[in-house]
């Protein structure tokens, strides 16, 4: 049995990695710099997810596809699994990936190098399948719907039928309280057509639809069948698309540090929200907050405790409504990490 007791929130990372935080005052081209170790992590966007929803006090079960051979080299990392989610690991020939983040303090900059992954055998796709499956069925017969977080890249010649008829398998079963999706390109569309809440960033949106005007984007998307759609914009917060209607959401100023996990305590709040089916602007609010403060965080999957003040901060605008416009071809290439 995948879930002794059936969690609030169930996240799903097709794609997992070894997450590698390196910091250092600045960074020249071609020199050698020495910086204190390090931070190695198991990570992957709804591992992170799973990890800042556990912090916060919910019910949470993570899944994704990892070897033995890497769990055991991380044992060898404090700190480097998050302890609080509960855990279903789908066994894997295949090793982590590596994604690098090198925060430069100075000019507080980030850049992210990551490894794309390697393809999984078909049976991994049928065991976690059959695993989420498991847990729906569990929360069904409780009456405790679960929401799930399907969150992060796929690995390279995943076949997109294996990603709809997990979105399918998801988004029609009595055990799911609300299917949120993190990625970009055809299983983005995909995740729309299924009517799933999706929370790409700026870059994503534009990639899958062709539109370089967020707003126009949003609700290309929604027109696709999305639920809502919660656009992740840095600094400037977040903009979140309904079929009723558009708002933008974000603090007064920016604030210094890594923005590495930024988007995935986003989808975090929106994931918590849902499972208490908060009123949508409080979720909006606390998505904004969450994702602030996980900046003051060196490393992905934690938030800061200073978000309760910044709720506070978040400013709300409504954006007036128009109907989605046409949409160019969404383009082809697989969602980035």
């Amino acid at each position: 049995m995948v879930c002794s007791h059936p969690p609030q929130i169930l996240t799903i990372t097709p794609n997992p990695a070894l997450d590698v935080t390196l910091t250092t005052d600045t960074l020249p081209p071609g020199a050698t710099v020495r910086i204190p170790t390090g931070s190695y992590r198991l990570g992957g966007k709804g591992i992170n997810v799973a990890a800042v929803a556990a912090s916060a006090g919910y019910a949470t079960t993570m899944m994704a596809p990892v070897s033995a051979s890497a769990l055991d080299f991380l044992r060898h990392y404090p700190d480097s699994i998050p302890t609080q989610p509960a855990a279903h690991w789908i066994t894997t020939p295949c090793q982590l990936r590596h994604t690098y983040a090198l925060h430069q303090s100075v000019a507080n900059t980030t850049t992210m190098v990551t490894e794309t992954g390697s393809a999984q055998p078909s049976e991994v796709w049928t065991q976690l399948s059959e695993a989420t499956t498991d847990c729906l069925d569990q929360a069904a017969a409780t009456d405790h719907p679960i929401v799930v977080v399907i969150s992060g890249s796929w690995p390279p010649a995943t076949p997109l039928a294996t990603i709809t008829d997990l979105y399918q398998a998801v988004s029609t079963h009595p055990g799911c309280a609300a299917l949120i999706v993190d990625c970009a390109g055809e299983p983005l569309t995909a995740a729309c057509e299924h009517g799933a809440i999706v929370k790409p960033n700026l870059a994503e949106l534009t990639e899958t639809t062709g539109h370089t005007n967020p707003i126009d984007g949003a609700h290309a998307l929604l027109g696709r069948g999305a639920a809502a759609v919660i656009v992740s914009c840095g600094e400037d917060g977040l903009i979140a698309a309904y079929p009723s209607h558009t708002i933008t959401a974000k603090l007064p100023y920016p604030l210094d540090g890594n923005p590495t996990g930024c988007g995935d305590a986003l989808v975090a709040a929106l994931a918590t929200g849902h499972a208490d089916k908060a009123p949508l602007q409080t979720i909006i609010r606390t998505a904004v907050a969450w994702s602030a403060s996980a900046v003051l965080v060196a490393y992905a999957g934690a938030i800061d405790p200073q978000w309760e003040a910044l709720l506070h901060q978040v400013q709300l605008t409504a954006v007036p409504h128009t109907p989605p416009p046409a949409s160019p071809p969404p383009h082809t290439r697989a969602c980035p990490t």
